[in-house]
């Protein structure tokens, strides 16, 4: 049974690195991200993420199934990565419940993010984001906004 998304501890940051891993291409990274090489470095940004309480996850049964990492670091509040392990891909559930109980967090007013492929880009409009522009890169830019 899949819990509620929730804040991901620093102590599940280890845990988490299979699965920000498994959707490496869809999201972007280069492949050097993921090597063994650089799983240390990865760890360490992973878990400073979870210590400034930007990222979110779902686990079902204590497995994380998919996370959503946040930069919070600008103006708007940037959606980095959304991340759903490949059993739950497509199924419309996991990826827009990170994105809708982020919506939902006090002091989230606006929300930023690329949409990196076709599926995503649909995901984020089901969550009330409108497309505003296009990276350098070609992505879209999707925007959110609250509204009272």
């Amino acid at each position: 049974m899949l819990d509620l998304p929730r804040l991901a501890r620093e102590d599940e940051a280890a845990a988490l690195i299979p699965l920000f891993c498994s959707g490496a291409e869809g999201i972007g990274l280069k492949a050097h991200v993921c090597s063994s090489e650089k799983r240390p470095e990865l760890l360490t940004w992973l878990r400073q993420q979870c210590n400034k309480n930007l990222v979110r996850v779902i686990t079902d049964n204590e497995t994380p199934v998919g996370m959503l990492v946040l930069d919070s670091s600008r103006a708007r509040n940037r959606i980095l990565y959304i991340v759903v392990d490949c059993r739950f891909r497509g199924k419309k559930t996991i990826g827009p419940a990170l994105v809708r109980h982020l919506q939902s967090q006090p002091g989230i007013d606006s929300l930023r993010a690329e949409a990196r492929n076709e599926y995503s880009k649909r995901m984020f409009i089901r969550c009330g984001f409108r497309q505003h522009d296009e990276c350098d890169c070609g992505h879209p830019i999707m925007i959110w906004k609250r509204t009272i």
